[in-house]
């Protein structure tokens, strides 16, 4: 099937589902307030600054969250408590002006599918204010074509899918520097560590890992540069990495574009056989990929999407409260909660101002660095190598 027929099934799906749901399948269509509550919207002229008025009988600021739940979940349970602890600090700090957040959660395995239906009854059932969609560019996706229609505010803060914000839907902002940035980070090292020599490009079959694969790919075949080998990964398959055998030992490098805990099966694969440099996607800064490479991961070297600090006052509180020291897109979830609470403080609860806020704000600074959007409402932070060094994450001095 192709992506085009894909799409339209998937746009069909997720109208059908709309329009089970009654009346507030009119907010699609008709004419509508920008408000999830009983506020009407105000008239577009109206001049910009900070509005004060409260629907009447709120008696909290709902955020949803499209991700798990679980604070055992091994790839996202530390970005659930990053945005719990942040949701806890701000309602310390009084909430907005005094009613508490509160997030509203809800998580599909199959996105495509009961995936669909959460993020829709989150938007028009529970009439969140704005979604936070952290895991990864395909929930992203999912979430990008229900919020389109419902101009809602979505703040993606754990993947950095340039596809994401390519279409250039207005109400979605991804809080991690793009695949763009990423590229001539990675394709810098390995030029540093091969030369003239060839090298092996290994990518996952998941998504994310696709497109940053497809953005490498297209950027060297700028510079004339191809991989001797590109091996694509499917963990399930158990000879996935076997092509790799007949050339592995000419290889000045291998590139692993692949999930954390993938590509902690391919180092540790890779590492009992060859010695060559190991070069990786951001993936490699994951908790996850630490816990699974183990002592295979020392030397690994990616882009760093975010700050590394360990004994920063985020981290020892996180370590504090939870035990576990917080990953860049633990840190990125945790900002995006506090980025967004400030567009809210600044602009009411109206949607469309919330969004023209959150663009405003920037550059703004969090404890995972700089957020400065671009054009298409990714964050132009740059980006910097970073390694592997007695198991923790270490920038990457620049030579």
């Amino acid at each position: 099937m192709s992506d085009g027929s894909m799409g339209l099934l998937r746009w069909s799906a997720v109208l059908v589902l709309i329009s089970g749901f009654g009346s507030e399948a009119m907010l699609l269509s008709g004419p509508r307030s920008n408000e999830p509550g009983t506020q009407e919207s105000e008239p577009a002229s109206q001049p910009s600054g900070k509005i004060t008025s409260i629907p009447a009988g709120l008696s909290e600021v709902k955020i949803g969250y499209f991700g798990p739940s679980d604070p055992d979940d091994p790839l996202s349970g530390d970005l659930w408590l990053a945005a719990s602890l942040a949701i806890e600090e701000l309602n310390r700090n009084n909430g907005y002006q005094g009613i508490p957040y509160r997030l509203i959660q809800g998580w599909s395995k199959n996105p495509w599918g009961t995936g669909i239906s959460l993020v829709t009854r989150m938007v028009f059932e529970e009439r969140v204010w704005a979604l936070i969609a952290p895991v990864d560019g395909p929930s992203a996706h999912l979430a990008e074509q229900i919020i389109a229609k419902a101009q809602l505010p979505m703040l993606n803060p754990g993947s950095s899918d340039r596809t994401v914000n390519l279409a250039y839907v207005p109400w979605i902002f991804s809080c991690l520097p793009g695949e763009n940035l990423q590229v001539p980070v990675i394709f810098q090292a390995l030029v540093e560590k091969t030369g003239e020599r060839p090298f092996v490009l290994i990518s996952a079959t998941d998504h994310d890992s696709r497109v940053l694969a497809t953005e490498f790919e297209r950027y060297i075949s700028t510079r004339g540069v191809s991989p001797a080998l590109h091996v694509k990964y499917a963990p399930q398959e158990k000879r996935s990495l076997q092509p790799v055998d007949d050339i592995g030992k000419a290889a000045g490098a291998f590139l692993i574009f692949a999930g954390p805990r993938e590509s902690a099966e391919i180092v540790n694969t890779l590492r009992l056989r060859f010695k060559a440099p190991l070069i990786g996607g951001p993936a490699m800064g994951r908790s996850l990929f630490l816990k699974e490479a183990g002592s295979s991961s020392t030397g690994v070297l990616f882009p760093l999407l975010g700050n590394a600090e360990l004994n920063d006052s985020f981290a020892m509180k996180f370590r504090e409260r939870y035990g576990r020291t917080p990953d860049f897109a633990a840190r990125q979830t945790y900002d995006s909660l506090h980025l967004l609470a400030l567009a809210i403080e600044n602009a009411g609860l109206q949607r469309e101002r919330i969004r023209d806020a959150i663009r405003n704000l920037v550059p703004w600074e969090g404890v995972n660095g700089i957020v400065d959007w671009d054009q298409f409402g990714q964050n132009k932070r740059s980006v910097q190598l970073a390694t592997i060094e007695s198991g923790k994450v270490r920038p990457v001095a620049p030579n």
